[in-house]
């Protein structure tokens, strides 16, 4: 709960108290039906007649003379002109900061409770303005982190794909480095199997030449015997 919406919650309980006390005693006055009179600062009592206009007063003077007479059901008493003004009938009371109503005390209950209700009502527009206002900061918060939370799941999966991805490129590096290893052997085996081979035919032409020369010529020399036999004949 934020400050603001405490203070406010605060104030209405506060005033819901007395509210709930000045209830309780219009009903008892009214109940009772007791006519005792109470000042009421900053306010006029307006009634339905002005019986009477007394000058040059004072405000107890003025509900002293207003108990007496029973036609009076409130009178007014301007702080300024020391004016009593006596009224009868069913009246109202007004705001006036020049003046002290005079009335009875169930009137004061019942108008101080219209001001506690009216109150109560302008605190509870602001207590759901406020609270309405507090909720849809909360709800977007609220999506805010939601959105925060499939983002983070996002990104997770994202990097257990890439994880998954390169793992399997690391797989096939390492089968093609070791099929190149292998191959590299194959090759490097066969090349040293050329060279054996290689010099193995030069070393038995380099043997087959050399027998070549090295033999004697039969041939020629039977050649030169038959001719001196032919001589000697």
């Amino acid at each position: 709960m934020s400050p603001q919406l405490q203070h406010l919650t605060s104030q209405f309980n506060t005033i819901l108290n007395e509210y709930q006390e000045t209830s309780k005693k219009y009903t008892e006055l009214v109940n009772k039906k007791d006519a005792i009179l109470t000042q009421i600062p900053n306010y006029s009592f307006l009634g339905e007649t002005n019986l009477n206009v007394l000058g040059n007063s004072n405000v107890s003077g003025c509900q002293s003379a207003c108990s007496k007479n029973t036609s009076c059901s409130g009178a007014t008493f301007n702080t300024i002109s020391n004016n009593c003004t006596l009224s009868g009938g069913k009246g109202n009371i007004v705001h006036n900061a020049k003046s002290i109503a005079i009335v009875e005390q169930a009137i004061y209950y019942s108008n101080r409770l219209k001001e506690l209700n009216n109150q109560l009502s302008s605190l509870n527009e602001q207590i759901i303005v406020i609270s309405n206002k507090n909720y849809n900061a909360y709800s977007q918060n609220k999506t805010l982190t939601k959105q925060q939370e499939v983002i983070m799941v996002n990104n997770h999966n994202v990097l257990i794909h890439e994880r998954k991805v390169l793992k399997h490129i690391m797989n096939q590096f390492q089968t093609l480095n070791t099929a190149y290893e292998d191959g590299n052997m194959i090759v490097n085996a066969n090349y040293m199997n050329y060279v054996v081979l290689l010099f193995v035919v030069i070393f038995l032409a380099l043997l087959f030449l050399r027998t070549a020369i090295s033999s004697p010529q039969y041939g020629g020399g039977l050649h030169k015997s038959a001719g001196k036999v032919l001589n000697f004949l």
